[in-house]
């Protein structure tokens, strides 16, 4: 009899060892979740940017900020890519720097993508989500937004002014990123997940 019970107790253990480790497993992210991280990330990220940009122009002038956003623009995306831990980047079709060009073939599919829902004015949120064997990558748009923004990437003999032209073909020698309209799609952001589960906190 002592030994019956001793068997008991241990298998009663062993199912409450194993019902905590399936309560403590992590839960895997809905597409919900998904979308509403990207999001966080894709705004978070877009305002650090602006927020040093805008600093940047208040001390130094416009010009001066093309040179700063040269040498700082990427860093900062990997600065809010490690805050996330996802993989960041910032992509178009007509590039500043060669590292923001649109490469693979899901990121042009992606592209176009978003230049038919950028027409579609019901939808007030223009992002997208992919999901495939290479994972879970959330695309947001890029717009030129703020008048502002056209000093730097608007029509060069309508909206930058010389100074600027001359410090981005300085700083950005294969530059593409002008030539634009107020509320014209810009650019994508470009959320890569690394986990498919629930942050922590």
């Amino acid at each position: 009899m002592k030994n019956l019970w001793m068997v008991v107790g241990l298998l009663m253990l062993l199912y409450s060892c194993g019902q905590e480790t399936q309560q403590q497993k992590p839960q895997a992210m809905t597409e919900e979740q998904y979308l509403s991280l990207g999001d966080s990330v894709a705004t978070n990220a877009q305002k650090l940017l602006l927020q040093n940009l805008v600093n940047a122009i208040k001390e130094k002038g416009i010009a001066a900020a093309v040179g700063y956003c040269n040498l700082n623009a990427i860093l900062l995306t990997e600065q809010a890519a490690h805050q996330y831990q996802v993989s960041l980047q910032r992509i178009s079709d007509k590039n500043r720097k060669p590292k923001n060009a649109i490469q693979e073939e899901q990121d042009m599919q992606a592209w176009k993508a978003m230049q038919h829902l950028m027409q579609d004015t019901s939808k007030h949120k223009k992002h997208l989500l992919v999901n495939n064997e290479q994972g879970t990558t959330y695309y947001k748009a890029i717009t030129i937004a703020m008048p502002t923004c056209l000093s730097c990437h608007g029509e060069k003999d309508k909206d930058l002014a010389m100074d600027t032209w001359n410090a981005i073909q300085t700083s950005y020698p294969q530059d593409k990123a002008h030539g634009y309209q107020m509320g014209q799609l810009r650019g994508l952001w470009k959320v890569r997940f690394t986990s498919s589960e629930v942050p922590k906190g």
